[in-house]
């Protein structure tokens, strides 16, 4: 993809570098997770990791990073494999060896002497026998991490040399635990490369690298041009939704909207349109080498996907398949998932819980959109049998289509094939016999008048008295509340209403209604959050009523990783994080913004506070004691601390209690990834209630002890779910499969659920009925607004 100027800029450089890693942290965003884990691993005696990732995610600006998080004891040597074009393995040893001789020396200030290529001719022995022990002399007890970029790019190379090179490395790190390996591949050849070489990959940790969440790209579109251009409201999202928050393609369209707009200092709508209508005009070799390297068939399920236009680019496996058949395919359920799978595991479409797919980057649908004609992928492949029948043709050429923006929909030819699909008929058989779509034809026109005659002869009976039946529950959709009390007056709920609670609030509907709900309102505030707005990097501490009305900022909180505040038994003050005396601290606060005080004074970091119901104890997680996160109570005057758990390789967090105060829900990450659990107050009698791949955590007890709402990861995007107190069947309540949902918090009286989502683009505050209906949004301005907690 060639880079065009728009236009000169004067005096000011584009700080968007797209398709070249970076060294600058300060132009890198994202993955702080997976820099702070392989840290803690190291220190554990991890070994082995792999960074997993799709073309141009960030691997290698990944592996730039890692230098400066890795403990104090070790030193890193970074190898691009890819640059080193190795053929032979003593050649590659060597290069190897070069790379280590000179990066040691420069960071430890010795002098290693460099390796010599006759001593490696020939001799792949050389770098374990003679090389290594001089450089672990140098070393003096440090551990050397080897930051191996494009590993799985030495697999084309003759003579296995992969095979032999990962063989060395096996052998290299049985021999020495000082040896560490950080290696950087794709997907595709993750599972070959773990499956066929145990001795070396056995037990690896992996991280997958996916694109940016919506918060890491803003900073990505917003930090490197402050104080130059200034964007207008809804092209952080246009942006982020085009390029599905993929880095390298993020960076690419602000590169080309920061040549257009410097000058001006200002980015709408239209000019992101401009640049993005540019760039699908243009040749992308990234995007041709996807069309190119993708099977018939797979080219097939491409052409398909970009012919739907379904709610955000998301197409399940029969719209495909119907889609196919329309254009004359003959290909069965099992061949349509066959490719679809294999594109999703090639980092080209993000598989969606069991039946949906989606393109990774929204901008290669758009691309191919232009290039693409069903018709004539269809007529080009021949999809194999179950028992192994013909094969595809080659791959077809693409070709700009011009003078349109879209692929059109293919008309459905008038084929057997579409039909039997239709009718249910077993596929490939012929259709020979034309009589039975008469017959069809002439059964729903006889139904039809049994249905209109029946219709008639049923309005002239008594109106029944109607028995109320269980409904299905929407798709969780934002609803912005009504702004007055006489609007409130003019509508009714489209579902049931709620039984009123203290804090209860019409809500909106489009239907008349001459009678309005009950309001009964406190003086007092009823959620309190944590909220910054986009030019801040301070959250500060809100509190608003429930219906998002009164919003009154408190005090300056914490700078990141948040976790919600939490309100005494008789809503009078407030426990939150706050970095206010240069580290997080657990403070305590009026509600009217009064009288701060705070209660931990520790060095370390705190996180997390709970306020128990009977009001005698605070708990909260700290690392005072440990490297991860513990669990820990202190009386509300900070006083009479204790430390609750004990798990030494674990972090612990969010705890809550039950309502009578005898035990408190938390997350934790013992079991390797993030699970629920419960415990007495005093730490014992613990209890596993979630057990699932997915990250489980934010568990919220209701009021009335019987559930316990939280966060999991298990369908996706993270959603709100609930479950028995007791354990059992999770059930999700937010369902809303293109957003992220965070933070749930009961209502007093268990009626309602408020939590955090990023539904509309940005962080925003929304409340739902306990069963997962009717929700309403909160916030709606340009802030970020995040981590509520519902006065009790």
């Amino acid at each position: 993809l060639k880079i065009r100027q728009m236009q000169p800029i004067p005096d000011t450089a584009n700080p968007y570098i797209p398709g070249q890693p970076t060294d600058n942290p300060k132009l890198f965003f994202g993955r702080r997770d997976i820099l702070v884990s392989i840290r803690e691993h190291l220190v554990k005696g991890r070994r082995v990791f792999l960074i997993v990732g799709a073309p141009r995610l960030g691997k290698s600006s990944l592996l730039r990073q890692i230098p400066a998080h890795l403990p104090d004891d070790f030193v890193a040597v970074r190898v691009d494999l890819l640059e080193e074009n190795a053929q032979r393995l003593d050649w590659l040893l060597w290069r190897l060896a070069e790379a280590i001789a000179g990066q040691v020396s420069d960071q430890l200030g010795v002098e290693i002497p460099p390796p010599a290529w006759d001593d490696f001719e020939g001799r792949t022995g050389f770098l374990l026998d003679h090389f290594w022990p001089q450089v672990r002399e140098t070393l003096g007890g440090r551990g050397l991490v080897l930051l191996l970029d494009d590993l799985d790019r030495l697999a084309p190379a003759p003579d296995d040399l992969l095979s032999y090179f990962l063989t060395i490395l096996g052998n290299w790190r049985a021999q020495s635990q000082e040896l560490a390996i950080i290696a950087a591949i794709s997907p595709a050849a993750q599972e070959a490369l773990v499956r066929e070489h145990p001795r070396l990959f056995g037990g690896v940790l992996t991280f997958p690298l996916g694109p940016l969440t919506s918060e890491e790209a803003t900073r990505l579109i917003t930090w490197p041009v402050d104080g130059v251009l200034t964007y207008d409201y809804g092209v952080n999202r246009r942006l982020i939704e085009a390029t599905s928050g993929h880095p390298y393609y993020l960076q690419l369209l602000c590169f080309e909207v920061f040549n257009r707009c410097a000058v001006a200092g200002w980015v709408n709508q239209h000019d992101v349109d401009l640049v993005i209508q540019d760039i699908l005009s243009r040749e992308i070799a990234d995007f041709r080498r996807v069309w190119e390297e993708s099977s018939p068939q797979e080219q097939a399920a491409l052409a398909a996907l970009v012919s739907l236009r379904g709610a955000r680019g998301v197409a399940t496996v029969q719209e495909v398949r119907t889609r196919l058949h329309k254009a004359g395919a003959r290909v069965k359920r099992e061949q349509v998932v066959a490719a679809l799978d294999s594109l999703a595991m090639r980092g080209v479409l993000e598989r969606l819980g069991a039946l949906s797919y989606r393109f990774r980057v929204a901008l290669l649908r758009d691309w191919l959109a232009d290039r693409v004609d069903l018709q004539e992928v269809v007529r080009n492949t021949r999809w194999e049998e179950v028992d192994g029948g013909r094969k595809g043709r080659r791959p077809l050429p693409l070709t700009v289509r011009k003078g349109r923006r879209r692929a059109r929909a293919a008309p459905a030819p008038a084929a057997p094939t579409a039909t039997a699909e239709a009718e249910g008929e077993k596929e490939g058989a012929p259709a020979r016999r034309r009589w039975w779509p008469l017959a069809v034809g002439l059964a729903v026109l006889l139904l039809a008048a049994v249905g209109i005659g029946a219709a008639r002869f049923g309005a002239l009976l008594p109106t029944p008295t109607p028995t109320p039946t269980a409904t299905l529950r929407p798709t969780l959709t934002p609803r912005v509340p009504t702004a007055t009390a006489a609007q409130a007056a003019a509508s009714t709920p489209t579902a049931p209403p709620l039984p009123p609670t203290e804090t209860a609030t019409p809500l909106p509907s489009d239907t008349p209604s001459p009678t309005p709900p009950l309001v009964v309102a406190r003086s007092l505030p009823a959620i309190a959050y944590q909220s910054r707005g986009p030019d801040d990097d301070r959250w500060y501490l809100y509190v608003m009523d429930s219906d998002g009305s009164n919003r009154t900022r408190l005090m300056a909180g914490q700078a990141g990783f948040l976790s919600a505040p939490t309100w005494s038994p008789d809503g009078s003050r407030i426990a939150f994080v706050s970095e206010k005396d240069g580290q997080a601290d657990i403070w305590v606060i009026n509600s009217d913004g009064s009288n701060p005080v705070n209660l931990t004074h520790d060095e370390a970091k705190d996180h997390s506070p709970a306020w128990s119901p009977d009001g005698e104890w605070i708990a909260f997680a700290s690392v005072r004691d440990s490297v991860y996160w513990e669990l820990y109570l202190m009386r509300p005057d900070g006083s009479d601390v204790q430390r609750l758990t004990w798990w030494e390789d674990a972090s612990d967090l969010y705890p809550s209690w039950s309502p009578d105060s005898t035990r408190l829900a938390f997350a934790t990450k013992r079991d390797g990834n993030w699970e629920i659990y419960t415990m007495d107050r005093d730490g014992s009698n613990l209890a596993r209630l979630t057990n699932n791949p997915a990250d489980d955590t934010n568990p919220a007890w209701s009021p009335d002890g019987s559930r316990i709402a939280f966060m999991s990861t298990r369908d996706g995007f993270a959603e709100i779910y609930v479950m028995p107190v007791i354990g059992g069947e999770a059930v999700n309540l937010s369902n809303a499969p293109f957003s992220s949902e965070h933070g749930p918090t009961w209502s007093p009286d268990g009626g309602r659920i408020a939590f955090y989502s990023d539904m509309d683009g940005e962080w925003d505050i929304y409340v739902m009925a306990s069963d997962g209906s009717d929700p309403v949004k909160l916030t709606g301005d340009n802030t970020n607004d995040q981590a509520p907690a519902w006065r009790p």
